[in-house]
């Protein structure tokens, strides 16, 4: 024997899905959220990226600084046979020469290296190019840093055009 239904309730029933006016005007909403959420996070990692930036630059400027002050005011990567690196993540000497014998005990003073800048991307990102006397420190992101070693200065080796939001080169940090 079959039910009978009322009119109303067999319309509803037969109803079992979504229209696709409904459909349009949810993935219309979802777009404008996408378009108002997405830009934020690309000026958060931006934002991480100068952060971290700037912690690397100082630590790494305090541990040449504390190189300097107990290697009697010689700059690492001065006058050594020692990589600038090799100084800085391995025990040295008073004359800034690597090793492991009792006269070696100064550092390690960047205990994983040099750390990466992360505005540059692969290997490159941890190289320094060192330059001497009054040769501009470099420019052009070929390596994660800039260093002088007659002077001490380090920077982010960046091209100036690679500004923060207030307008302020990173290569000047």
């Amino acid at each position: 024997m079959r039910r009978r239904t009322p009119a109303g309730l067999r319309a509803l029933s037969a109803r079992s899905g979504f229209t696709l006016v409904e459909v349009l005007i949810v993935v219309v909403i979802l777009g404008i959220l996408a378009a108002t959420v997405l830009p934020q996070f690309t000026v958060s990692n931006t934002e991480a990226k100068e952060s971290v930036l700037r912690q690397n630059l100082q630590t790494m400027r305090s541990q040449v600084q504390l190189f300097r002050f107990q290697h009697n005011d010689q700059l690492p990567g001065a006058s050594s046979t020692t990589t600038m690196d090799e100084q800085l993540s391995t025990k040295t000497d008073v004359s800034g020469e690597k090793g492991t014998t009792a006269t070696h005990i100064y550092g390690p003073y960047l205990v994983n290296g040099i750390p990466a800048n992360p505005f540059v991307d692969g290997a490159a990102a941890k190289d320094v190019a060192i330059v001497t006397g009054t040769t501009a420190l470099a420019t052009d992101a070929s390596t994660g840093w800039s260093y002088n070693s007659d002077t001490g200065e380090l920077r982010a080796n960046l091209p100036t055009s690679m500004t923060t939001a207030g307008g302020t080169p990173y290569n000047e940090f």
